[in-house]
């Protein structure tokens, strides 16, 4: 991380450019936490810090580049999500001079917060504010934010979550958004006293469980970050005790699981693919003494590129990949014109575009770090993997374009990994195209 901070002590996205405020921001948070585990150099967290107060405008308030129109409402969302960790990671010393200028400084952003808490209706903006003013020691103030919080509580399937109207500070949005704001709002509201929200935890933390992606984490890192934030909280307030070993049976054949310590955020994953069988299958789960807990089953299937349900569907996001030739000599060059666009958007946040590629051939990473130079941030970096190219996009309005040339090194008849767009912080919008077959034989 280290070879990311700038020399101003802001931290990059990529190593180059201006420092990022709310990657600033959290990369403070980080170092913060990482002291109890490992060395942290205290003055790189210093100058962190003190690079996001220099950046505060004199009303308090933090406003990020905007790649478009301005907006009001992500500038105090992001205020406030700074204001939270400056607030979280100042020193606790009396003897430290800084820290009451800090506090002011902290303070300012929060009243400029406050204001916008009354103009705009987001439930974000009440959880990011109300964390902020319970970590600057003044929960009162946070009372009018839990108030709306409360009434701004849906219901999908007798679980709760809330929606978010804007993009978080890492411009996350859609479904990863409503998780992440319904992350926040549990984290504010399981520091209450409130019976109300005592007896709405359940509800809540079934909703974000039930959110759990194929790969146990919840979309993006910020979601995830926020989503085991809050439930550690809710863990906290569990009961310990030894908790009776789990019998679980796949179509009436027992499974064998050991026993573990009682903890909402246990786990234990087993492989049931050798008992499943075609047509309906069953899972029973018992035992554990009531333990609270959940249960995902992941299947991975495959579907024939000619088949309809591998067409690429309508959505968000739209790849387009063209290469000039498939069928080459050995010792020849290729290439292959990229197109990745959000529709509908002039676009938000980084996107991501797995381009497959023949196997054995030398990819000219030259041509591609030459684009990165005079592209601007549209292709941001790139990483050169056996069977695609993974480039890092931040498309502006009419898509991102650009290519990657290839020298074949050995005959081959062969299919490469299919093409595939996502975003990065918002990853169930993909979309994903077959791939090409290549065709190499020798001179």
């Amino acid at each position: 991380m280290l070879s990311y901070v700038d020399d101003s002590g802001g931290v990059t996205y990529w190593g180059r450019g201006e420092p990022d405020l709310a990657l600033t921001a959290y990369a403070v948070r980080f170092l913060h936490d990482a002291t109890e585990f490992a060395p942290v150099d205290p003055n790189v967290l210093d100058r962190a810090r003190k690079w996001l107060f220099r950046q505060q405008k004199p009303d308090g308030s933090w406003i990020e580049h905007h790649w478009y129109a301005s907006s009001p409402l992500e500038d105090a969302i992001l205020t406030s999500y700074i204001a939270h960790i400056l607030a979280v990671t100042g020193s606790s010393d009396p003897k430290d001079k800084n820290a009451g200028v800090d506090k002011a400084a902290i303070r300012r952003a929060l009243d400029n917060v406050a204001t916008a808490t009354s103009n705009f209706t987001d439930p974000y903006l009440f959880a990011s504010y109300g964390l902020a003013e319970m970590a600057g020691g003044q929960p009162k103030r946070a009372d009018g934010v839990v108030a709306k919080l409360r009434a701004a509580a849906e219901t999908e399937r007798g679980a709760s979550y809330w929606e978010l109207q804007a993009n978080t500070p890492f411009y996350g949005c859609g479904h990863a958004g409503r998780v992440e704001t319904t992350a926040l709002a549990v984290q504010l509201l399981n520091q209450t006293d409130e019976a109300q929200d005592r007896t709405l935890s359940n509800r809540r933390l079934e909703f974000l469980i039930e959110q759990k992606d194929r790969y146990g984490v919840w979309y993006s890192t910020q979601t995830t970050v926020n989503v085991i934030d809050a439930l550690l909280l809710l863990a906290s307030r569990e009961t310990s005790g030894t908790q009776a070993p789990l019998r679980i049976a796949v179509n009436g054949t027992p499974q064998a699981l050991s026993p573990t310590a009682a903890h909402v955020l246990g786990l234990q994953i087993l492989d049931i693919s050798s008992l499943a069988h075609p047509g309906n299958n069953t899972i029973e789960i018992s035992g554990g003494n009531g333990t609270l807990g959940s249960a995902q089953t992941v299947a991975d299937y495959y579907v024939r590129w000619n088949s309809p349900l591998a067409a690429p569907k309508s959505g968000p996001l739209k790849l387009g990949v063209t290469c000039d030739r498939t069928q080459l000599e050995v010792g020849a060059k290729g290439t292959c014109a990229v197109l990745a666009e959000r529709i509908g958007s002039a676009g938000h946040g980084m996107m991501i575009a797995e381009i497959g590629i023949p196997p054995g051939v030398d990819v000219d990473r030259e041509g591609l770090q030459k684009q990165i130079s005079e592209n601007g941030w549209d292709l941001s970096s790139f990483d050169v993997l056996p069977d695609r190219i993974v480039a890092y996009l931040w498309p502006r309005a009419g898509g991102t374009k650009f290519s990657l040339s290839f020298t074949t090194r050995m005959a081959i008849d062969a299919e490469a990994a299919p093409h595939t767009l996502f975003d990065y912080y918002n990853p169930d919008a993909s979309v994903t195209i077959a791939p090409d077959r290549f065709t190499v034989v020798e001179p």
